[in-house]
């Protein structure tokens, strides 16, 4: 578990994707998934310095969805929150990304472990 008490990734949501997929569709999502973690978090910090609340909530949106259809459910639990907040344009998104930058590294990590690459 992570600070957020959260795991980083569910394994079994994996295991079930790649059942359902197969396993090069599999990868190929990993590691599509890790490319774009990787590019938002580089990101990350040249938008809170920019205080763009329209650049945050757009990566927020973004792993919403792709977390939590591979089982980084803390990770969309946050990033939800961060996208309501910066929607409302709470000052409070930029510190709140912080920690979904950290989670997003940590299932980006464990999702290439599961699947076999270098983490």
């Amino acid at each position: 578990m992570n600070a957020s008490g959260f795991n980083a990734v569910d394994r079994r949501v994996l295991e079930k994707l790649e059942a359902k997929i197969g396993r090069k569709a599999f990868l190929e999502i990993a590691a599509l998934f890790r490319q774009a973690a990787a590019a938002r978090i580089a990101e990350l910090e040249d938008i809170r310095a920019r205080r763009d609340f329209a650049a945050l909530r757009k990566i927020a949106h973004d792993w919403i969805s792709d977390s939590a259809a591979l089982g980084a459910a803390g990770l969309s639990a946050l990033a939800r929150r961060v996208e309501a907040d910066a929607l409302g344009r709470n000052e409070e998104a930029f510190a709140t990304s912080r920690e979904m930058e950290t989670l997003a590294a940590a299932a980006s990590a464990a999702i290439g472990k599961i699947a076999g690459e270098a983490a």
